[in-house]
């Protein structure tokens, strides 16, 4: 079992798992809807139409006005739902009345039948004489001869011609040097997973980082894990406020292009570290390595591999994990995992320390291609936050006491997520969502937003007036990290990174002010090997 060092207060944004050896009385769970809240909420129900957002409410910046409903009163779906989802949804069969749809249909009047008096013979049709004899067998044949015949002649010869213009071609192109084409004659295809880049990082690549400074490391403070751009799932390590990595820093080889990855660190024996880390292989599986740092940088596969969890197959899906301390029926520590299954699916999977069991706890309805922002505290702190997408692209708040043994009330459910009133509407349809003391997603314009939120369970809200925009804009449905460096040092320093140019990894240091709430925003390329 897992010690935990006093101090020790892990935080992570990202990661999702499950086990199936869940203990029969948790295995009841496994259709974990979300509770009541003070206000009617049915936005992770499917089988309901979604609410639209009131500006009046507390919606955060920027307030939706791209959301339009036509004046007659007629519910336009397409306003507000992405398309990726809305294509599959149940609810895609909506539609506006039409008056004049509902006339009668008049079936058109039947036309007269018309007979045809020829014959087929030897593959021809030939008429009938005038006089109602047919033409003789010996003169039809030599017709329906030259016709078949003809066509054969005429595609070999076609045939032929084609042989020799291929054959001269290649000759041709053999002897011809290369001549360099103009690189501005084309525009240059937007970065994807299937646009492979030919140095640094992954286009696309999922990254994620966790701290090791609240426990003795010998090899640094902050690990930064990403897909470099051979397909290698490495790490980076931060240390003295230098980034330095190496070819020989491999987690896995098998990671699909562009894959999320989430990373959850955990106390071992008070001195060292067990890292765990989760990606999706080449054949949609979602795949565990761990690490423990005294055994010489040694990853090897994880247990939640057995469970052959297979992901949404999309470019951008919601991944997350993060660390929990109240699992189980008490304070058993551990990890909790969150994956999309399908496009309104999120499946939830706990891994717990004392067993070294997953479980298969649960799921959330929710939009499977928008990411998840997470948040926990240490085992004095019994909440646990995810910042998901809806299926209008809003964001929501949900929150879950784990403490099984406080009083259940109307307001405050116990082991159930339960929605909060915040809703941030305009999401980009596969938005990342990223979260560390301020809450950050990618808008519909592709522009980030932050704000400042309090997360106190039923009285989650947003800080008025505490909207900022990230002066760049990251690739659209690229990843956004949040992370605090130094705290101890520099408690007002946030580090935002994310994806530029498809080959970088930028962070963006933001420093607070105590009047504006945000003040100097300055970005640097994070140096990548390039073998």
């Amino acid at each position: 079992m897992f010690v935990p060092s006093p101090a020790y207060t892990p935080v992570s944004q990202s990661c999702d798992m499950t086990d199936d050896n869940r203990q029969s009385s948790q295995s009841a769970q496994d259709s974990i809807t979300i509770a009541d809240s003070p206000r009617p909420l049915s936005l992770f129900d499917i089988q309901s139409a979604l609410y639209p957002v009131n500006p009046d409410q507390e919606a955060g910046e920027p307030s939706p006005k791209h959301i339009s409903y036509p004046s007659d009163g007629r519910y336009s779906r397409a306003a507000t739902v992405s398309p990726e989802v809305g294509a599959d949804s149940p609810q895609a069969a909506w539609a506006e009345y039409d008056a004049d749809s509902a006339k009668e249909a008049v079936p058109p009047p039947e036309k007269e039948a018309v007979s045809f008096t020829g014959y087929k013979q030897d593959d021809t049709i030939l008429p009938k004489w005038a006089d109602g004899g047919e033409s003789e067998p010996n003169q039809a044949r030599p017709i329906g001869f030259l016709r078949r015949f003809r066509w054969f002649f005429i595609g070999l010869l076609i045939g032929v011609i084609l042989a020799l213009a291929v054959g001269l071609g290649v000759g041709f192109g053999i002897n011809k040097k290369d001549t360099p084409t103009n690189s501005n004659a084309t525009a240059t295809p937007s970065p994807s997973p299937s646009n492979f880049s030919q140095g640094g990082v992954f286009n696309m690549s999922g990254f994620a980082i966790g701290s090791q400074n609240r426990v003795s490391e010998p090899d640094g403070q902050v690990n930064l894990f990403y897909q470099h751009y051979t397909g290698e799932l490495r790490w980076l390590i931060k240390a003295n406020d230098d980034w330095s990595g190496s070819p020989q820093y491999v987690v896995a080889t098998d990671a699909k292009n562009a894959t999320p990855i989430s990373t959850v660190i955990l106390p071992l024996n008070g001195s060292y570290a067990k890292w765990h880390v989760f990606y999706i292989d080449k054949n949609n599986y979602i795949r565990e390595r761990i690490r423990e740092t005294s055994n010489d940088d040694k990853w090897t596969d994880g247990p939640l591999n057995d469970l052959q969890l297979i992901a949404l197959d999309f470019p951008h899906i919601s991944f997350a994990s993060m660390y929990c301390a109240w699992l189980g029926s008490g304070k058993d520590e551990g990890i909790q995992l969150f994956y999309a299954s399908d496009n309104y699916t999120i499946q939830e999977v706990d891994w717990v320390a004392s067993t070294g069991n997953w479980n298969k706890t649960g799921s959330i309805s929710a939009n499977g291609h928008i990411g998840i922002g997470s948040y926990t505290w240490d085992s004095t702190h019994s909440l646990i936050y995810l910042m998901v997408g809806n299926h209008n692209n809003e964001l929501n708040i949900l929150w879950k006491d784990m403490n099984s043994s406080v009083t259940a009330t109307p307001t405050h459910p116990v082991k159930t997520w339960t929605n909060s009133s915040v809703v941030i509407p305009g999401l980009y349809s596969s938005s990342s969502v990223a979260w560390n003391n301020i809450l950050m997603q990618q808008m519909s314009n592709g522009s980030v937003i932050g704000s400042n939120v309090t997360l106190d369970a039923e009285n989650t809200r947003l800080i008025p007036g505490s909207s900022f925009e990230l002066p760049t804009k990251p690739l659209l449905g690229s990843q956004i990290w949040i992370w605090e460096f130094n705290a101890a040092i520099k408690p007002q320093e946030l580090t935002v990174i994310d994806q530029i140019n498809g080959s970088d990894l930028t962070a963006t240091t933001m420093i607070f002010g105590s009047q504006s709430g945000i003040g100097n925003l300055s970005g640097t390329a994070i140096d990548i090997p390039e073998k």
